[in-house]
């Protein structure tokens, strides 16, 4: 699981989103790569195979340069609490 924030079409079938945010299925933890962007199809089941057009790979090199530094946050569940709460 992963989404990420600011989306913006580059092409009528991809966009980019930045600040992405993933998520463990198996353990529930999850966390948020500030600075991080990611080309998205627009459909989710082509997200694995996806190949960039030229323009994603050219407009996620401008995100990624005019980005500042990464940065990591980690929300990992706490053990004994129920994450609903």
């Amino acid at each position: 699981m992963k989404f990420g924030f600011n989306p913006q079409w580059v092409t009528p079938t991809e966009r980019i989103v930045h600040d992405v945010t993933h998520g463990c299925l198996d353990c529930d933890a999850t966390w948020t790569a500030w600075g991080h962007h990611l080309i998205v199809p627009n459909s989710g089941d082509e997200i694995d195979d996806h190949e960039p057009s030229r323009e994603a790979s050219d407009a996620l090199y401008a995100a990624i340069n005019s980005s500042g530094g990464l940065r990591i946050e980690i929300h990992p569940p706490v053990l004994g609490e129920d994450p609903a709460d």
